[in-house]
């Protein structure tokens, strides 16, 4: 049988510890282990090719060039927002603790809550772009 390269985009993943695009070598007509792309923060959900989701992570490539993407979902963490007095480390507020998406960022105005006799300072707010953050 004939083989035919191809290329795997991993939309900012690896695979087998490569960066993408990944090019490999198939046999069109046979099923082919596409594996299973890694990315920081993300989940694979997995392939896609112009037809839609490919079921699995075998595919039977025909003859010509078929562009496969690999997709993803961002991982959810938690964060918590404190509110402290002034220049202290009194709370004055119970803390909240909600969830947000990897590398998205998170603004304490979005969580602001009023409290008698405090003003909010937005020079202490802190930004928080992914769970590598010790920032609270």
């Amino acid at each position: 049988m004939i083989k035919v390269k191809q290329t795997l985009n991993l939309d900012g993943g690896t695979l087998d510890g490569k960066e993408g695009p990944v090019e490999i070598e198939v046999m069109p007509g046979v099923p082919t282990d596409l594996g299973t792309p890694e990315k920081e923060g993300y989940t694979f959900i997995g392939w896609e090719d112009p037809e839609g989701p490919i079921e699995g992570t075998e595919y039977t490539y025909p003859l010509d060039d078929v562009p496969i993407t690999a997709t993803w979902t961002p991982n959810q963490y938690d964060y918590t927002i404190r509110h402290f007095e002034k220049d202290t480390t009194t709370q004055i507020a119970e803390p909240k603790t909600a969830k947000a998406d990897f590398d998205s960022e998170i603004l304490a105005t979005d969580e602001a809550i009023k409290i008698d006799g405090f003003t909010y300072d937005s020079s202490k707010q802190r930004k928080n772009y992914n769970n590598n953050s010790s920032r609270k």
